[in-house]
């Protein structure tokens, strides 16, 4: 059975000469950050798969995946909503794939763990 997993996610929209942390990236003003809370080792694997598949758009789409802590982060910066929506959409399907692989194999460990022990 899945483990749940909460998912949060921030939308950020900056206008044009408005500056935040460091640098605005005109060219890229719509950012999303999903944050996807996991064991340490499970963002890790998830992370690896995530970066295999490469955006569709790169001339539309940036896409970084990083672990912080026991957070899986992906940050996305688009030319336009729609943009970074299809990235998100799309993250999320390899995402609950990968994180419903990983729950699998982590019960079928625990169970040869315990069959191990006794």
């Amino acid at each position: 059975m899945p483990r749940e997993c909460p998912i949060s996610g921030s939308h950020q929209k900056r206008e044009a000469g408005r500056g935040g942390e460091g640098r605005m990236d005109f060219d890229r003003p719509v950012g999303f950050r999903l944050e996807v809370p996991c064991q340490h080792a499970h963002a890790f694997i998830v992370k690896e798969a995530l970066q295999v598949d490469k955006e569709l758009s790169p001339e539309k789409v940036t896409r970084d995946v990083a672990v912080e802590g026991n957070l899986l982060v992906v940050a996305y910066r688009g030319v336009d909503l729609r943009s970074v929506r299809v990235a998100v959409h799309s993250t999320l399907q390899v995402l609950a794939l990968a994180l419903e692989t990983v729950a699998a194999f982590a019960d079928i460990a625990s169970v040869d763990a315990e069959s191990l022990s006794s």
